[in-house]
Formats: structure tokens, sequence, C-alpha cells
């Protein structure tokens, strides 16, 4: 049996991504939809467009992996704490009373 149309919750599974991802794709245009109230449905041919375009990582992709060397000379930047409002309050109040002002 074929959908009439599909939500894009059904296209999403039917796709492997998220709904979300099937509304960035109505929007960009490469799935056509039609509003309907508050819904979007799609025709089960732009489902099925959309599945023959998805392309996945192949054997040309590859992963840069950094080697150890590399990893040994680069060094986690330091981090300077910020001193929150209070602390910086209490040093204030510190101060006075050393001077006497308190």
């Amino acid at each position: 049996m074929t959908k009439a149309f599909y939500t894009t919750t059904e296209a999403a599974k039917a796709l492997g991504v998220s709904s979300a991802r099937v509304r960035q794709l109505i929007l960009k245009g490469d799935i056509t939809a039609e509003k309907v109230g508050r819904d979007l449905l799609i025709p089960p041919e732009a489902v099925e467009r959309a599945k023959q375009r998805k392309t996945t990582p192949g054997p040309d992709s590859q992963i840069v992996l950094a080697s150890a060397d590399v990893a040994k000379e680069v060094k986690p930047a330091k981090t300077k704490r910020r001193a929150s409002k209070r602390s910086l309050a209490q040093e204030g109040m510190k101060k006075r009373r050393k001077r006497g002002g308190y």
C-alpha cells in the first residue's frame, strides 16, 4: 500500500534522518512539501528522490588523525579563573578593614 503523503516524522524514518533535518531539506528546496494547516505533507515521490540522492562517505573519503608526536607538541591552554562578583566584593571589604574603613 502506497501512502498518499508522508509527514515529516514518517519521511525522517524512511530516510534515516531526524525530522528536523527533513524540515531543513524542505526549506532548502531539496524535498518538496505542501503545508496543510500546521503540518508539512511530503509526496512519496519526493521521499524516493531524496533516498536516491542520499549519499554516504565513500571509499575515497579519509579521516586524518594526528600522530602522537604532534599531539605531544600541542599543550592545553592555561585558563585563568575569573573571579566572581562576590569574591571581588569580599576582597574589597578585606582591604577596607585593613585600612580601618569599617
